[in-house]
C-alpha cells in the first residue's frame, strides 16, 4: 500500500509541482484555443496563491481566528489557490474542479490523505462567491470558522488578481459572500478598504 502525504507536511515548492502536474494532465491534447485559455488560467491560479498567502499573512486573525494548525491551513490555501480554475474551460467550473480533484487518476498524482483531499475539493467547490455555505461544515479537520475564513480568502484573491474593475469585483465579492461573512462574524471592511480603495499593496 503506497503511503499518502499530510498537506502540512509538504513544501510550497513540493505543492507547486503537484498542481504543475495536474495542469499539464489537464492542457493535455486540447484544442489550442482551450490550451490556451487553461494556460492563462494556470498563470491566474499562481497570481491568486501569492495573494492569498499575503491576505493570510497580514490578516489571519480578522479572517480565521486563532484556534488553528497554521501550517495545515496555510498549505491547504496554497493548493487550493493553485488549481481553483482547474476546469475553468467547463461551465459550473468550481463543482466540476472539486470532482476533478477527487477523480481517481488525480489521487495518485496528488497523494494526499482523504481528509485533505475533501477540504481542497471544499474550497474549490466554495471559491465562486454565490456558492451555498453549507458545503463549510462537510469537513472533519477543520472548524467550520476557519473553513469559511479560508474560502473567503481565496474568493478576495482572485478579485485581487483580475486586471480589470477591481473596485467592483471586490464588491461583488461582498455582497454575494454576505452570508458567510455574517455567519461567521468575518470583519473584512478595514482588510477591503486599506488594499482595495486604498494603496492596494497585494
Amino acid at each position: 500500500m503506497v503511503k499518502k502525504n499530510s498537506l502540512e507536511n509538504l513544501s510550497k515548492k513540493q505543492l507547486s509541482d503537484i498542481s504543475t502536474e495536474l495542469w499539464n494532465k489537464r492542457i493535455e491534447n486540447k484544442s489550442i484555443e482551450v490550451a490556451d485559455l487553461l494556460v492563462r488560467k494556470k498563470d491566474h491560479c499562481n497570481d491568486v496563491a501569492e495573494k492569498s498567502l499575503k491576505l493570510l499573512s497580514t490578516y489571519s486573525q480578522i479572517l480565521l481566528g486563532k484556534d488553528y494548525n497554521e501550517k495545515y491551513i496555510e498549505n491547504l490555501i496554497y493548493f487550493s489557490s493553485l488549481i481553483h480554475d482547474i476546469k475553468r474551460d467547463k461551465r459550473k467550473h468550481h463543482i466540476k474542479g472539486a470532482q476533478f480533484i477527487k477523480g481517481e487518476k488525480q489521487k495518485k498524482i496528488i497523494m494526499l490523505t482523504e481528509d485533505d483531499i475533501a477540504n481542497i475539493a471544499i474550497i474549490i467547490e466554495s471559491h465562486n462567491s454565490g456558492t451555498d455555505i453549507s458545503m463549510v461544515n462537510k469537513n472533519k479537520v477543520i472548524s467550520a470558522r476557519v473553513m469559511a475564513g479560508s474560502i473567503l480568502i481565496i474568493r478576495l484573491a482572485d478579485k485581487l488578481a483580475k486586471t480589470k474593475n477591481i473596485k467592483e469585483h471586490i464588491q461583488k465579492c461582498r455582497t454575494e459572500s454576505k452570508q458567510l461573512i455574517n455567519k461567521y462574524n468575518i470583519k473584512i471592511d478595514a482588510l477591503i478598504e486599506k488594499e482595495v480603495f486604498g494603496r492596494r499593496e497585494l
